[in-house]
């Protein structure tokens, strides 16, 4: 492998003060040290700029580009517009990676030229009094380590999303091949960039190894659970193909997914967004393809019939 290659760490930042600092510092401390980072500011209001610029006058690989605020997919595709890696990487602003992380992804692609994107596994985190309680990560857990052929881990990642955003390196190449991140959805577009690029023959590599650090934040999950079945819902509406994965598959996760995504919703009190879920919910019951009929009329009558 090229001891030139350049890996561009992409970081968008919205108000992000509280932990922007630890998450460049991990950054300055990998082992492979031919990277760059760019720190995208999304319209942040607190002194986040402020820290970004410290960090930037000890080390002139990082780059500070500021935006009005559009969301961060908008944010990371400004990042890939100005990188000039041959690898990308996305780290959000509260994460962090183990110092090893980019160095032993690199050394996959060093031996396997058919792979597009390397992943591996990683921990949750919380932190309490200046120490990191550690759990498994909020994936389901990955079994197959190695190489995945694209049409594997097509069929995997259209039953859950198996990496988050921070666990992946990838060939620039790819973004510029099938596209960068979809605007117009803020919630699993990681997992939509990661399924598109199976369904266009990009074949992955799984690490056993967990080089990578989530940041739980209770009250953020809680208040986005019922956005993020949806952001999963269209991500997979979007990419339904027969001739990677059978009908009857589909039919399995829609339902599944249909499930749980009406319950939420009126949890959240969100009846009228629950509708079109619940017609076909019930369609596919009263088919007989579901054999949840009785759960969907109580859901029914939920929607129509109760104000809860």
């Amino acid at each position: 492998m090229n001891s030139d290659f350049l890996i561009s760490i992409i970081i968008p930042s919205y108000n992000s003060e509280q932990y922007i600092a630890d998450t460049l510092q991990c950054v300055t401390e990998q082992t492979w040290q031919n990277w760059e980072c760019i720190i995208v500011d999304d319209g942040s209001t607190d002194d986040s700029a402020d820290i970004i610029l410290s960090f930037i006058s000890k080390d002139k690989r990082f780059n500070l580009i500021q935006q009005t605020k559009k969301g961060a997919p908008a944010a990371r595709n400004t990042g890939i517009k100005n990188a000039r890696g041959n690898f990308i990487m996305f780290l959000d602003s509260d994460d962090l990676i183990a110092r090893t992380k980019l160095s032993s992804q690199l050394e996959v692609f060093k031996t396997n030229d058919e792979v597009g994107i390397v992943f591996c596994d990683g921990y949750c985190f919380i932190e309490h009094n200046n120490r990191y309680d550690l759990s498994d990560l909020p994936v389901p857990t990955q079994k197959d380590f190695g190489f995945i052929p694209y049409k594997q881990m097509y069929r995997k990642l259209f039953f859950a999303n198996r990496l988050t955003i921070h666990a992946a390196l990838i060939k620039k190449e790819l973004l510029t091949q099938f596209g960068n991140f979809r605007e117009d959805l803020l919630y699993h577009e990681d997992h939509e960039l990661w399924i598109r690029m199976a369904r266009n023959a990009v074949n992955f590599y799984s690490l056993p190894t967990r080089h990578v650090f989530y940041r739980k934040n209770a009250v953020s999950m809680s208040s986005n659970k019922v956005n993020m079945k949806i952001g999963e819902q269209r991500t997979l509406a979007l990419h339904k193909d027969l001739s990677l994965i059978s009908r009857r598959a589909i039919r399995a996760k829609e339902q599944d997914l249909y499930k749980w995504l009406i319950r939420d919703l009126l949890r959240a009190k969100r009846n009228n967004e629950a509708k079109p879920y619940l017609k076909y919910y019930i369609r596919e019951c009263t088919q007989g393809k579901c054999p949840y009929l009785l759960r969907a009329i109580t859901l029914w009558i939920r929607v129509y019939i109760t104000k809860r």
